[in-house]
């Protein structure tokens, strides 16, 4: 009898850990209970559960609806007379051909952060779901120039439920300190609302917008637009000590980014102009393969234009209408891409004038190819309404992306007059980033040549090369920088070639020899730089320029003292301070 009466408990608290641990309730776990009563063995029977709980799905009725029969033939073994020792049980082994990755969390720790006793994860519901906490972050920025100018920037984030975000920042420009009256200090804020589900956000004060709108806005004092500009247009608020004062109005709106189909818009009215408009809609086929469309249209009045002397060649324009016209397409996959802008300015008295670019990318990991051109009207007017003048660009750029940070980089464009024109600039570059190896010796961290030529002019042809070499010893960071200018006499009537010939006569024109030894331990940061200029009218001209700087997970303090010739010295200090709550 007494026998019996510890069997039975033992069949009993079995029963108990699998209704509790097990997710087995109701009927069925009754059910289940009276059939484990019945069994000889206790062993036996915590293995047959064992198995049908690992092995069985949790039903309507949190009974065991699928893998009955495994279930049975668990129960029908013999009950083994001893577990070995370090011999796992059937909950305990991992299934057949599903090996555990190195770095993979157990399932039943990463998801319920819980287990029961037989292995069996905790089933997560959507209820244990926790919602982003709200928070705030509070940044200050402030650059000093004594004697110059002081700017003061601070600015909060504030995140709320429903993934809104609110945004505030103000700027305080002033020539002195704070406590010094004085009538040249400006002030000015910027406020934001974001809401990242259907990424809105209504922005007004000091904005940095990029996208179609910007690659098509002072085309010649950008680089050649490459796959990597074309991105969808979009804005921000602008915290950068040197923002402008101004009083700018952005919106937008697009649908969710999780769809397969994802449509935008927006809006931007500056200086009490009428408002520009933004549309796009970009399909997904695959996470990784997509098609974008993007319009943008303009319409202002663009101011008048005096003439500053009798002689200009510019005449005199009174104020105008302006119209501008834009799109781009952008198809985006990882072995094959391409991407295109067009453009039609309209400008009352000029005419209208035409711009359109073209980008191919081919290539995947580790490497890539590109070609690029662009080409614009002499009537062409950017997006900003001044004139960008016609010419031609076109180049090629191939990466190659490596292990531990290797990275080469070739670029070169060439850039003639017109459409149809022969070539007569050029600039090209080289650049070569070497294996992050371990600490120790001297190491090579970077090394990256270029060279350009300007021919517009052929009886002073202006030729250049630069040269930059970056290492690494330990804690220290030398680098060495060299630059030279020259200049080449060709007949007029002769055909310029786009790139630089070492067999030309060059005169020299000008050179530029910058060392730095940068020391790098910890929070703290120091360089110092000899910078030595030379010209044919000035001779050699040294200057100097000391950083210093400290880092912590507050923010950064840095000085920086630039010595000018003659013995005189100019200091500026900066700070940053980043809290979150």
């Amino acid at each position: 009898m007494r026998e019996l009466i510890i069997k039975t408990s033992a069949v009993v608290l079995a029963g108990v850990c699998l209704c509790c641990n097990g997710h087995i309730t109701g009927p069925a776990a009754a059910a289940l209970r009276a059939r484990k009563n019945q069994s000889a063995a206790v062993s036996g029977i915590t293995a047959a559960a064992a198995g049908a709980a690992a092995s069985g799905v949790e039903g309507a009725d949190g009974g065991i609806t699928k893998n009955s029969r495994s279930s049975r033939q668990a129960k029908s073994k013999k009950p083994r007379a001893q577990t070995k020792k370090n011999e796992k049980t059937p909950a305990e082994k991992p299934a057949k051909g599903k090996k555990k990755k190195a770095g993979q969390k157990d399932t039943a720790l990463a998801d319920g952060k819980q287990s029961t006793l037989l292995g069996v994860p905790a089933v997560k519901t959507a209820s244990s779901a926790q919602p982003k906490p709200v928070g705030a972050n509070i940044e200050w920025k402030v650059k000093w120039i004594p004697d110059k100018n002081l700017i003061n920037y601070a600015g909060i984030k504030v995140r709320l439920p429903g993934e809104f975000t609110v945004r505030a920042q103000g700027f305080d420009r002033r020539p002195g300190m704070p406590w010094e009256e004085t009538n040249e200090a400006r002030q000015d804020f910027g406020l934001g609302l974001y809401q990242k589900t259907f990424d809105a956000r209504l922005l007004y004060g000091g904005i940095n917008r990029w996208g179609l709108m910007n690659r098509t806005k002072n085309l010649w004092a950008h680089n050649l637009p490459f796959f990597e500009a074309h991105k969808s247009s979009g804005a921000d608020l602008s915290s950068a000590l040197d923002t402008e004062p101004d009083r700018t109005l952005f919106a937008q709106l697009s649908l969710p980014a999780s769809a397969p189909v994802n449509v935008y818009a927006a809006s931007y009215v500056h200086d009490g102009q009428p408002a520009d408009w933004t549309a796009g809609v970009r399909y997904a086929f695959t996470p990784k393969v997509s098609l974008a469309a993007e319009g943008f249209y303009k319409n202002q009045k663009l101011e008048e234009r005096p003439a500053t002397t009798w002689f200009q060649d510019k005449p005199r324009l009174p104020e105008r209408d302006f119209e501008f016209y834009a799109g781009s397409l952008v198809f985006s996959n990882p072995w094959v891409s391409f991407a295109g802008d067009t453009a039609l300015s309209r400008t009352f008295a000029q005419g209208d004038g035409l711009y359109a670019n073209g980008v191919f990318r081919a290539g995947y990991r580790p490497w890539n190819f590109s070609l690029a051109a662009e080409s614009a009207g002499s009537r062409f007017s950017g997006s900003d309404g001044a004139v960008s003048g016609a010419r031609f660009r076109a180049g090629s750029q191939f990466e190659w992306k490596g292990k531990r940070s290797m990275a080469f980089k070739a670029l070169t464009t060439l850039t003639a007059s017109a459409l149809g024109e022969p070539f007569d600039r050029s600039k090209t570059s080289f650049y070569y980033h070497f294996p992050v190896l371990g600490r120790g010796s001297l190491n090579i961290t970077s090394l990256s040549f270029a060279f350009e030529r300007d021919g517009v002019r052929p009886d002073s042809i202006k030729d250049g090369f630069e040269a930059a070499a970056v290492f690494r010893a330990g804690p220290f960071r030398p680098a060495v920088k060299y630059a030279w200018d020259g200049v080449t006499f060709a007949e007029p009537e002769s055909l310029i070639m786009p790139y630089p010939n070492p067999a030309d006569m060059h005169e020299f024109a000008a050179s530029k020899l910058t060392l730095d030894l940068g020391f790098a331990y910890s929070f703290l940061y120091l360089k110092a730089s000899a910078i030595c200029e030379d010209s044919e009218k000035k001779g050699p001209v040294w200057k100097s320029a000391y950083t210093a700087s400290i880092k912590h997970k507050w923010g950064t303090v840095s000085a920086r003292i630039d010595g000018k010739p003659g013995g005189s010295f100019s200091y500026s200090f900066t700070a940053k301070t980043v809290f979150s709550f």
